[in-house]
């Protein structure tokens, strides 16, 4: 289970390492994007929830998150499109949530894994947007259960 950036990386581990992942849950992710522009420290700075920057003061310093999330928004500009072929090679069954009013290239990118995926679900939340895990806690909770217990009974 793993929400945006986290479930880029998440996907790319089972791409990297075949075999590694039982199920994938996939929360508002991307399949990369070399032509997507790349926030400045300063909308960074003033569009990022308080609650979020707090999780960094006590072991790093009041600005960690800005030079974490500065780096992450860098490295995901040069990371190429994802591999149509590989991402339909994926061996385990994925369950995408997002939310309809998240940013347009991952409501499409969405869709087109789960073209492309043979057992992949993807479930559009309407009315949220990119944190649909936290707009709609209950709703993404009960969709990731359903998902986990079809999983485990075709186990």
């Amino acid at each position: 289970l793993a929400f945006s950036f986290g479930a880029e990386a998440a996907l790319e581990l089972e791409l990297t390492h075949p075999g590694t992942s039982a199920s994938l849950v996939l929360l508002s992710p991307g399949l990369g994007d070399p032509k997507s522009s790349v926030p400045t420290r300063e909308q960074m700075a003033t569009g990022w929830p308080r609650s979020l920057r707090r999780l960094h003061v006590e072991h790093h310093s009041e600005n960690h998150w800005l030079d974490v999330m500065v780096e992450i928004c860098d490295r995901a500009a040069l990371r190429p499109k994802a591999d149509l072929d590989a991402l339909a090679s994926i061996g385990c069954p994925i369950l995408l949530v997002v939310g309809g009013d998240d940013d347009p290239r991952r409501l499409r990118q969405a869709r087109v894994l789960e073209e492309v995926h043979g057992r992949c679900q993807r479930i559009v939340v309407e009315g949220v947007g990119h944190a649909v895990h936290k707009q709609r806690a209950t709703e993404v909770a009960t969709i990731i259960g359903a998902f986990l217990d079809e999983v485990s009974a075709s186990c």
